[in-house]
């Protein structure tokens, strides 16, 4: 039904497609060679017969749904990403007609990108036909497109007519660019538990830095990933539900004209009901009898809410009374050594025992 050709040096993927909405009468349509008839041109055998008025009009189509098609005052076509297209429809009418043939260049600017040629045998008085074009985002450069054709028929009388098809010129645009998204430059941050979270005691959240300013920012605590109800603002505690979870929280930095973003803090260590010991107690004071030994209790958490609970040794044996953070080393531990068993205590959590290095043997 049809031959298509692209003219060399041209490496547009543009399409280009026809299909008979109707004609009027005739045989079936075939495709045809690249025909360069001259006109009064004869074909042999043909009987002879008044040549008629020959019309032909090529007018885009109504725009499209999706708004890709055409709309005044000047045809375009809006890209959108993927592929978009453009629609023309041919309308000729003759008669008396032994056969036609129908070009259609497709020119950017200058350059003839297509050719389309339709051709018909005997006897057809007219024909409707639509023509496709196809755009498709990045590859087809926006700009100004042409499409242009001729209508050659041949009369009974092996006459040949000729008729310019009025060209249109069309606008190509592409899509606009997207906006430019916010960025985050300093991730969010979790802090609060230098070691684990603990059930019931908060966790304080950064939302990070972003650029450009002004934009506003919106949290979501996490657990394992996953959002946690209600979990919003600059602190959260954790909850016997998040036992064994990493606590992380995300921000989604919003501003007008730019497209969100979203960062998120780096996951905690899994949350726990016990205090946290991350600094092992030690012992203070010389190991010599008259003298008193002194227990540090180190670093723990939840900080300023721990107390503290001492029980006192010598040589794996508990020193009877011994319950304070200080021990007076008497006759009696001469040549023992010495270390003390901390107990930390917080609300609602489970206590931890950490025991202090063994002191040097005491001495006289």
């Amino acid at each position: 039904m049809e031959s298509r050709h692209r003219s060399p040096g041209a490496h547009l993927p543009l399409l280009l497609s026809w299909r008979f909405l109707s004609r009027l009468a005739g045989s079936a349509v075939r495709t045809g060679a690249w025909n360069r008839k001259r006109r009064g041109s004869a074909k042999r055998g043909l009987a002879t017969a008044v040549a008629v008025a020959l019309t032909a009009v090529l007018t885009p189509s109504p725009a499209n749904a999706d708004g890709t098609g055409y709309f005044d005052p000047v045809p375009t076509v809006n890209m959108v990403e993927g592929c978009s297209y453009a629609y023309f429809t041919v309308n000729a009418s003759f008669t008396n007609n032994n056969g036609w043939s129908l070009e259609i260049r497709v020119l950017y600017p200058d350059l003839t990108l297509f050719h389309l040629d339709v051709s018909s045998g005997p006897p057809t008085d007219g024909l409707r036909g639509e023509i496709q074009m196809v755009f498709c985002h990045p590859k087809d450069p926006p700009g100004i497109y042409t499409i242009e054709g001729t209508l050659e028929t041949v009369d009974l009388d092996a006459s040949h007519h000729t008729v310019a098809l009025a060209p249109i010129t069309f606008q190509v645009v592409a899509p606009p660019p997207p906006p430019p998204a916010v960025v985050n430059t300093q991730p969010p941050n979790v802090t609060g538990a230098p070691i684990a979270p603990q059930v019931g005691y908060p966790l304080t959240a950064t939302f990070g830095v972003w650029t450009p300013g002004g934009a506003v920012v919106t949290d979501q605590w996490l657990a394992d990933g996953q959002p946690i109800p209600g979990a919003t603002g600059t602190t959260y505690a954790p909850t016997l539900s998040d036992l064994g979870k990493a606590i992380a929280v995300t921000a989604t930095a919003s501003l007008s004209g730019y497209v969100s973003a979203t960062a998120t803090s780096l996951p905690t260590h899994p949350v726990s009901k016990l205090v946290q010991n991350s600094e092992r107690p030690w012992l203070k004071g010389p190991a010599k009898v008259g003298e008193r030994l002194r227990v540090k209790p180190g670093l723990w958490q939840p900080v300023d809410a721990v107390t503290f609970r001492y029980r006192w040794y010598a040589d794996g044996r508990r020193i009877r009374g011994a319950r304070d953070d200080r021990l007076r080393l008497t006759l009696a531990l001469k040549g023992s050594k010495i270390y003390c068993l901390v107990s930390g205590s917080a609300r609602g959590l489970d206590p931890v025992r950490v025991r202090t290095r063994a002191s040097a043997k005491v001495e006289r």
